[in-house]
């Protein structure tokens, strides 16, 4: 069988025609999903034990959350809900991917790059020291290759970015890994980008500054990751070509998932994504959002 995106927006992206056929991934592959359980007031409106129910009902194994704490590493919002979770979520055998929001501590960058690693650094092992034996994989910051890249970029040339910015986030950034690799070694460290942005990961590289995985967000107004829908890029190739790190697909969907449309365009766009995962050796994981 032939399986076309038919709706109006997918006519425009650079989407080819796969035949529908089981895909092969390795065995110890991830399946994931995103929620918001700690810093949406929505998520608040249901239960933990609901959100657990439906990643338990479609195999989910992971859950992706986004974390906020104070300056010493200590959660600041919904800190009852973060006990709940981890408790509910052992119970099921469902991990928990945090991701360390830096956001509220680097404001408008307007402190200077010592500060902005002392900064990480507390932060970091604070939040270890509390909450540590919990998680394997700890994601830092999310998207933070937004806050820095310039007005009218693509991101795939470390010059898209304004260097005073990077220089503030990327201290930032060794303060956590270094409280990391003192107090918890054996864990695992991801940072994310998204769409063209690899200019991003080529700085922190070329700064010598340690990470583990690759984590990358698409959806599907960027079209194909075979194939972008600007510079017809092979995003997983580059990927590979450039950093030789395991890849994790942290955040992908239908864009705006079925707002403004249905649920079938969005399921189609999430089939067609999952088989791009065919035979994609370096790709280990794939988190829906949300």
């Amino acid at each position: 069988k032939i399986l076309k995106l038919t709706d109006s927006e997918t006519k425009k992206k650079s989407i080819k025609e796969y035949k529908k056929e089981p895909i092969v991934v390795a065995n110890n592959f991830i399946w994931g999903i995103n929620g918001h359980p700690l810093t949406n007031v929505d998520y608040t409106v249901g239960s933990i034990e609901s959100q657990l129910a439906l990643l338990k009902e479609h195999q989910l194994e992971y859950y992706r959350i986004d974390i906020t704490t104070d300056e010493d590493g200590i959660i600041n919002t919904y800190p009852d809900k973060f006990d709940e979770l981890i408790e509910k979520a052992n119970q099921l055998q469902i991990r928990i991917l945090p991701i360390i929001k830096i956001d509220n501590h680097l404001d408008k960058f307007n402190i200077s790059a010592e500060e902005a690693y002392d900064l990480g650094k507390r932060q970091m092992a604070g939040f270890i020291k509390n909450y540590g034996k919990h998680f394997e994989y700890y994601e830092l910051g999310n998207e933070q290759e937004n806050k820095i890249i310039n007005a009218n970029s693509n991101g795939m040339y470390m010059t898209d970015y304004d260097a005073v910015k990077f220089k503030v986030l990327l201290s930032y950034l060794k303060g956590m890994t270094e409280s990391l690799q003192r107090i918890q070694p054996e864990a695992n460290t991801m940072i994310s980008a998204g769409w063209l942005h690899w200019g991003y990961f080529d700085l922190l590289q070329s700064a010598g500054l340690h990470f583990d995985i690759i984590s990358y967000h698409w959806y599907s107004n960027m079209g194909s990751m075979f194939k972008s829908r600007y510079e017809n890029v092979n995003i997983i190739d580059t990927l590979n070509a450039k950093y030789n790190k395991p890849i994790w697909i942290t955040e992908i969907n239908k864009k705006d998932g079925s707002i403004h449309h249905t649920e079938e365009a969005q399921a189609l766009w999430v089939d067609y994504f999952m088989h791009e995962l065919d035979h994609q050796s370096n790709v280990k994981a794939f988190f829906i959002y949300e």
